[in-house]
């Protein structure tokens, strides 16, 4: 079991996973707008809940991560 699995279940019995939803949007289409999950407790992004778009306001889409 790695260790944001660990993490989850220590603080949250019986859930094994998490997604990330999110909307994000950039204020140009040149720039890029980044979200992911923050282990405060490390101080380390959790693997693969990376969000990225540089879709501008009027063109956002919901992204979400796996679990």
């Amino acid at each position: 079991m790695d260790k944001t699995r660990q993490v989850i279940n220590n603080y949250y019995p019986g859930i094994d996973s998490i997604i990330l939803v999110g909307n994000p949007y950039a204020g140009q289409s040149t720039n890029t707008a980044s979200v992911d999950l923050y282990n405060l407790t490390d101080s380390t992004s959790i693997t693969n809940s990376l969000l990225e778009a540089n879709q501008l306001y009027g063109e956002r889409i919901f992204l979400q991560t796996g679990n």
